[in-house]
């Protein structure tokens, strides 16, 4: 199983390399007003908006990228995209055994959390939007 692999304060993730469309280099991010602090903003690539997660502080609450420019992961699957920004985008990781279990999964020695684009989809809905409690 081929895996894109990144890392969060120094924990690999992967996830697995179909849905991912590219990892580009991007220094210009349009805001959304109302949004978590994990969406850094919105992102025009060839054709496709993307909402861009900063995967740090949604998973962490600790900011991946500090400043542009960013090294973005472009998902698309169904009919959804979401674009990543991880601390450190690792490359293409290979997996020999596809049916290995999340807690057994090991690259180098170090183990990799497997991921999914609907799991990260699923915790950005979680999230509350907008200005928060108004007094």
């Amino acid at each position: 199983m081929e895996l894109v692999g990144f890392s969060i304060l120094d924990r690999l993730y992967g996830l697995h390399s179909r849905y991912v469309n590219r990892v580009i280099e991007c220094t210009r991010l349009f805001p959304a007003p109302f949004m978590p602090e994990c969406h850094k903003g919105l992102l025009f690539y060839r054709g496709d908006l993307y909402d861009v997660i900063d995967v740090g502080i949604l998973f962490s609450r600790k900011a991946s990228a500090k400043e542009p420019p960013y090294r973005i992961i472009l998902l698309k699957w169904e009919l959804k995209k979401l674009a990543i920004i991880p601390d450190v985008v690792i490359g293409l990781v290979s997996l020999d055994d596809p049916s290995v279990k999340q807690e057994a999964s090991r690259v180098n020695g170090q183990p990799i959390d497997l991921i999914t684009p609907d799991s990260l989809w699923d915790q950005l809905l979680k999230l509350s939007y907008g200005p928060g409690k108004i007094l």
